[in-house]
């Protein structure tokens, strides 16, 4: 079966069924568009070029998960056989696929800097901070659950590992400072469940939009009424019971851990120039 040129859409949902097409293909032949079907970077699309190694004998292509994420180096032997999926985006929709920066830890965290984990697949609104800097070691936010640990041990923690962005990325958010996350590779306010109003749009990866009808404050913390304006593309594996337009959920934060929503920048609000320089 030779491979088929499909829309990012297509694409999605060609690969929710476990059974989806693959072929097998010279390494020498992979190209932008081309989704590795096996092995740690599976669902990993190619975004350009190889890069050869003739002394290696080997070929380092450029790699992105499909649902976004970091780009990593996918290496393959020069004379190998890759198995693909039959589905394919073509080149130029190859740039769809949202990229995020790497996350970088400066030499001195200042107290009260935080760093969140994103991950590309929503199964709930909303993140919660991982870690944060008392000014000597990056404590776990939630008390318990893991052990401090020393600026160059977090960077290890967050650089992207060779094997690709499996479930998501970090953002670093300095104190002090908006908080920005990552939706669909673009810098967006994170709002805590205090902070949304009515009217305001939260997102969830694959273009998914949810207005805020209403915020109810209670003892025990906010019930977030959304109402959804777009059905993420990534559905099936996103929030399963928010697929159509006009469909109302509720969100329960307590206000205690914390939770950020990535949102829709307001009308009334300047995006800065350089949200990403200052996030990444």
């Amino acid at each position: 079966m030779d491979s088929v040129f499909v829309s990012p859409e297509q694409l999605f949902h060609e690969l929710r069924s476990v059974s989806a097409a693959t072929v097998e293909i010279a390494a020498a032949e992979l190209s932008p568009g081309h989704v590795i079907a096996s092995g740690k970077l599976e669902r990993h699309v190619i975004t350009g070029a190889a890069r050869p190694d003739f002394v290696s004998q080997t070929l380092t292509f450029p790699a992105r998960h499909i649902h976004g994420g970091h780009t990593v180096p996918y290496v393959v032997g020069d004379t190998a056989v890759e198995r693909v999926y039959a589905a394919r985006l073509a080149c130029e929709d190859v740039h769809e696929i949202p990229e995020v920066p790497v996350c970088v830890i400066p030499d001195s965290p200042a107290v009260g800097d935080r760093i969140v984990g994103q991950p590309y697949i929503a199964h709930t609104f909303g993140v919660m901070a991982a870690r944060r800097f008392d000014g000597e070691r990056w404590q776990a936010v939630t008390p318990g659950l893991a052990r401090p640990l020393s600026t160059s041990v977090m960077r290890e923690d967050v650089t992207p590992p060779i094997i690709g962005s499996l479930s998501g990325w970090y953002v670093y958010l300095p104190a002090g400072q908006r908080p920005y996350l990552y939706c669909d590779g673009r810098a967006v306010p994170g709002r805590t469940a205090t902070e949304l109003t009515r009217g305001d749009v939260m997102l969830i990866p694959g273009g998914g939009r949810f207005e805020v009808a209403s915020v109810r404050h209670h003892s025990d913390g906010y019930t977030l009424a959304l109402r959804v304006l777009t059905p993420s593309r990534h559905e099936m594996r996103h929030l399963a019971w928010a697929r159509r337009p006009g469909d109302v959920v509720e969100q329960h934060d307590s206000a205690k851990r914390g939770y950020l929503y990535p949102t829709e920048w307001r009308p009334e609000e300047l995006q800065p120039a350089s949200t990403l320089e200052t996030t990444a």
